[in-house]
């Protein structure tokens, strides 16, 4: 029994694109801790975009159940864990993500939660279960030194506040294909906005954001230390997939893709010269002033095969943009880009956020005048009501309490807003928030919407009138007086 593998059931509590969205975490932890340790562990993955979690558990009866989670579904995965242990009180539940990261000493408070990672937990995880290989239990002292662990003890929590970052991520293997339910992943998808339905793969081949935005929350996890995967690993990497699942398109998730220009000249001719650009379409996540400090490269990224470019502009008005992201952000900078990049054939879809810390209505009227003045040149756009983070300026600015905070009203961030900003009431702003986003889905062609709807009525029933039923609820509240 001594050398029986201790079986680990990693939860990703996440959503996304509707059941396509990989999650990249547990698949990354997944992999690492394999290569380390594949002989001693048994790991089993399972998503809350696709799996019955609490079926998953039972059929797998694991020892030890690693859940990730963020603010947005905290509570999903405090009842998981509450679930879990009412199930088999002997259960080790370990809990890691965005939100423990945050608040580690409030989150394990919560009597189900056990052991939190902060940070980057790949190092950190992993010597976890070496010595807890040793004596098959978990005692303050034989842990307390693990770089990012929260422990409970008698006095209360503890939390090792040295993280211990993987500088070179190319020692990560790719993710364990035999895991990848393609059924789940690998569906027609429009993360591409700019195409029609593609089997796109979504990706991450870096880690970290240089900036430090007022509302985001990515430093919480990486604190701003920024890796980039080599040229070459990408490149084998696109080909892997496209040899594995024929895949046709790659939405690049990274904070910031074409940060590295070096990187990014390395990677594209990489594409055209083995042909993959003639094969695989690709969108990615950019920054105006990246963008525009990159003019020299952004024929040969179209070249290569980008499709899309995925915009942050965030605000029309310049003293709010400047609040979220900085001094080097402008209204300015955002119409450049934007007329730079139409102007070169590379489709755009512009993100947005209205009722932001302190903007009044008049400041979101500049929002809405960027949208309407640039509707022809936004091939897609989408308007969020904003909303703090734990671990964001914002949260530090207004003090939230973490104890009384409506976690779930995040969800429910589109048709259903709380307005956290002095200037808007709920109803003003669910109003406000599904006209403009009413006035994106009207402008997409009747043609498109006549592909996606031949494209996913056969294959996802369920999903296409799930998307029908939101768009009416959309329109129902858009001229709710």
């Amino acid at each position: 029994m001594r050398n029986k593998k201790i079986k680990f059931l990693l939860i990703s509590t996440n959503k996304g694109y509707g059941g396509n969205y990989i999650p990249f975490g547990v698949f990354i932890l997944d992999s690492y801790i394999s290569k380390k340790l594949g002989s001693k562990i048994d790991i089993k993955i399972a998503d809350q975009n696709c799996d019955n979690l609490m079926a998953v558990y039972k059929k797998f009866n694991p020892e030890i159940v690693g859940i990730s989670f963020s603010t947005i579904t905290f509570n999903i995965a405090r009842d998981l864990a509450k679930q879990i242990k009412e199930e088999n009180p002997n259960v080790i539940i370990l809990v890691g993500g965005p939100h423990v990261s945050a608040v580690p000493e409030y989150t394990l408070k919560f009597e189900y939660f056990d052991v939190g990672f902060i940070g980057e937990a790949e190092k950190s995880l992993t010597e976890f279960f070496r010595r807890y290989l040793k004596n098959k239990k978990i005692t303050f002292n034989s842990f307390k030194n693990i770089p990012g662990i929260v422990l409970k003890t008698k006095e209360g929590i503890y939390k090792n506040q040295k993280l211990d970052y993987i500088q070179d991520i190319d020692e990560i293997l790719y993710m364990n294909f035999q895991k990848l339910n393609g059924e789940n992943y690998l569906r027609k998808n429009q993360m591409i906005r700019a195409l029609k339905p593609l089997r796109t793969f979504a990706v991450m081949t870096s880690r970290g954001c240089p900036y430090n935005c007022f509302f985001c929350a990515s430093s919480v996890v990486s604190n701003r230390n920024v890796r980039f995967n080599s040229a070459e690993y990408v490149i084998n990497y696109i080909k892997l997939l496209y040899q594995k699942f024929k895949i046709e398109g790659i939405y690049f998730h990274d904070d910031l893709f074409i940060a590295n220009k070096e990187r990014i000249k390395k990677i594209c001719q990489g594409l055209i010269d083995c042909g993959m650009n003639k094969k695989i379409k690709w969108a990615c996540q950019v920054r105006t002033e990246v963008v525009l400090n990159s003019k020299d490269i952004l024929s040969l990224i179209k070249q290569a095969g980008c499709v899309q470019f995925e915009f942050g502009f965030e605000s029309g008005n310049d003293r709010v943009l400047k609040l979220l992201k900085g001094k080097t952000a402008s209204v300015e900078n955002n119409q450049k880009a934007l007329d730079l990049v139409t102007d070169l054939g590379i489709k755009v879809f512009g993100n947005f956020m209205i009722a932001n810390y302190s903007e009044s209505k008049k400041e979101t009227c500049d929002t809405l005048n960027f949208i309407k003045k640039n509707l022809d040149k936004l091939n897609f756009y989408y308007v969020n009501a904003a909303y703090p983070l734990p671990g964001t300026a914002w949260w530090k600015e207004e003090k939230f309490d973490l104890q009384n905070f409506e976690y779930d009203r995040l969800a429910d961030n589109d048709i259903n807003p709380k307005s956290y900003c002095k200037y808007w009431t709920d109803k003003e702003l669910k109003v406000q928030l599904n006209k403009i986003n009413l006035l994106a889905y009207n402008h997409i062609s009747i043609k498109a919407k006549i592909g996606w709807l031949l494209e996913e009525v056969f294959s996802r029933p369920g999903y296409v009138l799930f998307r029908i039923f939101h768009y009416l609820k959309m329109a129902k509240f858009a001229y709710k007086d």
